[in-house]
């Protein structure tokens, strides 16, 4: 079954986890160019219509207009005449659906290394050093290094 299949329908739905209006712009890349397929916004969460361009294999970008998780489900289908004219009986209709699940957030890559002891210190002295790193892009709001230390008695 091609998307461009005139007997066939599509229909994309889009939701927020929050049930906070979502928006979304979905766009496609054909032959260098950057293309409008979907816009969802607050007053606009589901698509329906005949079959689209033939865009299978083609790039698809989603533009997201928050944070937030979000799930997006497709349903595709195609009605296929089983051959005998005007007679329905004998057709078959095929149908595929998937939700696909999407978490916008900052990105933080975090990273923890051990510094080592400092061993210019005196006796009954314990000196440590934490690196704590945020790699970025985003700031990591809210995170937090907790040290778990045991020292050896004596």
């Amino acid at each position: 079954m091609r998307w461009g299949d005139p007997n066939g329908s599509t229909t994309a739905r889009l939701s927020r986890a929050d049930a906070s209006p979502a928006i979304l712009t979905v766009k496609y890349l054909f032959g260098g160019t950057e293309y409008d397929l979907w816009e969802f916004n607050q007053t606009v969460s589901s698509v329906t219509g005949g079959t689209s361009l033939g865009l299978e294999g083609l790039p698809l970008r989603f533009l997201f207009g928050e944070l937030g998780t979000y799930n997006f489900t497709y349903e595709i289908s195609a009605l296929h005449d089983g051959g005998t004219p005007d007679d329905d009986t004998d057709d078959v209709t095929h149908s595929d659906t998937e939700t696909y699940t999407f978490h916008v957030g900052p990105i933080a890559e975090l990273g923890v290394s051990d510094g080592g002891a400092s061993p210019e210190l005196s006796s009954n002295q314990v000196a440590l050093t934490v690196n704590a790193v945020n790699n970025g892009p985003d700031h990591a709001l809210g995170a937090e290094v907790a040290i778990d230390l045991t020292l050896p008695g004596g």
